[in-house]
């Protein structure tokens, strides 16, 4: 046994040695030790270091249940254990100890825990968790993901019980007072009870073959990073409201109060008006030119009646007319001409409904798009080297031909940028030049990876089914809404009933009673 020193409470056990004591070897007083003492079932002679030598203290040779003894430091500074047997034995020491006083306790060790690296003491430490670290060499302090409070920084999890606010950090929530589940969230509606919530996340783009997943997804509008012409049609001089890239300038303009997507007002134009063009707008520069780039036109438009030829003048570069320049471009009731040459969309645009369109070259390739779906309707190296558009217009050519009735809203243009890529849902509220976030959808994935969308509406707020198997490309859409209403057209029978009542989700007026409106119950007259 070649110890410095005892534990100050508890049992040691050491096994003894057969070789005779050599220099100051063996055990020591420790902080605060009154004595040791010493048991063992085999013989062992106990030795004693004081005054600078060594001496026999006790034999315990007797009987096995006699074998103890007690040595106290007051009368010697080292201790060692002999071994009277054929070999090493082994034998327990209990310290004793006198109660330490605060002056004795010092500061804590830079090694607790057996770990050299591990931190000495606890100062700026409040509020942290003790953690392994990556690589298992010792312990570390780590902070809390959400700050004071949650799961440790990093990918950790926790779930949290609480319904006094005190869920910063947590992922997964219990709410006790209306019994609410949230995952990633533990902010509920106040007329919310027993239900679970989900934090909109990224829309599920595989799934897994062992498994079936409900997802909140909320569809990010891209940001316009090329945005050249922003036009929301509220006025022609609010700056506000009338977003000119960089400073076109606006030569007329017919705002209506009539019809609006977003806002109040939108762009009006009428075939038969006097004042020619609709509206039309010209560039101090070169800024309309895209060159052989991506650009994306798109804006929303009711037109007074269908769309399904190319003989309107919807929306246009400000040089167009027919047997002009041939780079500029028209969009014709449904299609593109460049030049004298159309290039048809695949679309039919209905009558007074307001209806989302963009046109698009995205790597030297025209698209369609028509309320966030893709047309199938495409061109490759359509267009050529573009450079002189030097303005826009809406209602009619350079030449105050083709006008059309309708109204245009949320017109925006971006050179440079094909912001499309895939089918998408459009926004429900007015562009901006920041990203924005369309409201969350909820999706169920399989593991033959099937995504359906659940939510039972499509962005004009009709009752749609729409699924996708990312690994076959099959896509089905469905308008459920419009589907039933054929089908009422032809038997004369009414299944879909259709009104509103209050309150929303968001208000704690009263609670509905759904045997009050479902299903046999009649609408209110």
């Amino acid at each position: 046994m070649n110890l410095t020193q005892l534990p100050n409470t508890g049992v040691s056990r050491d096994t003894a040695t057969t070789a005779a004591p050599a220099g100051l070897v063996g055990v020591a007083e420790a902080l605060n030790q009154t004595g040791v003492f010493i048991y063992s079932k085999s013989a062992v002679k106990i030795w004693t270091y004081s005054g600078d030598a060594w001496s026999e203290a006790i034999a315990l040779s007797g009987d096995v249940g006699s074998r103890t003894h007690t040595v106290d430091w007051a009368t010697a500074d080292r201790l060692w254990i002999q071994s009277l047997e054929a070999g090493s034995v082994t034998v327990r020491m209990v310290a004793q100890t006198g109660a330490l006083g605060a002056a004795n306790l010092g500061s804590p060790v830079s090694t607790w825990a057996s770990l050299t690296d591990t931190p000495g003491n606890f100062t700026g430490q409040s509020g942290k968790y003790v953690k392994v670290k990556d690589d298992e060499t010792g312990i570390e302090f780590v902070a809390s993901a959400g700050g004071g409070g949650g799961s440790p920084d990093g990918v950790n999890g926790q779930i949290q019980y609480a319904n006094n606010d005190e869920f910063t950090g947590a992922s997964l929530i219990f709410d006790d007072t209306n019994n609410n589940i949230g995952l990633g969230t533990h902010t509920f509606n106040t007329n919310l009870s027993g239900s679970i919530a989900l934090q909109a996340g990224a829309k599920p783009s595989a799934g897994i073959a062992n498994q079936a997943t409900i997802t909140a997804a909320q569809a990010l509008e891209p940001a316009y990073t090329d945005l050249k012409l922003l036009c929301h049609f509220e006025d022609l001089t609010d700056s506000s409201t009338l977003d000119n890239g960089s400073a076109a300038v606006t030569v007329a303009g017919s705002i209506s109060a009539e019809a609006a997507k977003f806002g109040s007002n939108s762009l009006k134009s009428e075939s038969g008006g006097a004042t020619g063009k609709a509206w039309s707008i010209a560039a101090t520069g070169d800024e309309y030119n895209p060159g052989t780039a991506d650009f994306t036109i798109e804006f929303w438009m009711k037109a007074s009646a269908s769309m399904i030829s190319g003989s309107k003048f919807v929306f246009g570069t400000d040089g167009w007319r027919w047997g002009g320049p041939a780079r500029q471009i028209a969009f014709l009731g449904n299609r593109i001409y460049q030049g004298n040459s159309a290039y048809t969309s695949g679309m039919t645009i209905p009558a007074d409904t307001w209806t989302h369109i963009v046109i698009q070259r995205r790597g030297g390739t025209l698209e369609y798009y028509m309320n966030g779906e893709n047309t199938g309707t495409s061109y490759t190296n359509w267009g050529g080297d573009i450079t002189d558009w030097a303005g826009f217009q809406v209602g009619r050519d350079a030449s105050d031909n083709y006008g059309w009735d309708g109204y245009i809203d949320e017109l925006a243009v971006a050179i440079g940028t094909a912001k499309y890529t895939e089918n998408f849902t459009v926004a429900t509220e007015a562009h901006s030049s920041d990203t924005t976030a369309a409201p969350a959808e909820l999706w169920v994935g399989d593991g033959s990876n099937n995504l359906t969308q659940i939510s039972p509406h499509n962005a004009a707020g009709e009752w749609e089914f729409f699924s996708k198997n990312v690994e076959t490309g099959r896509v089905v859409r469905v308008n459920m809404e419009k589907m039933i209403k054929r089908l009422e057209e032809i038997h004369g029978e009414t299944f879909m009933e259709e009104w509103y009542m209050t309150p929303t989700q968001n208000q704690n007026i009263e609670v509905i009673d759904a045997s009050t409106v479902l299903p046999e119950a009649n609408p209110p007259e």
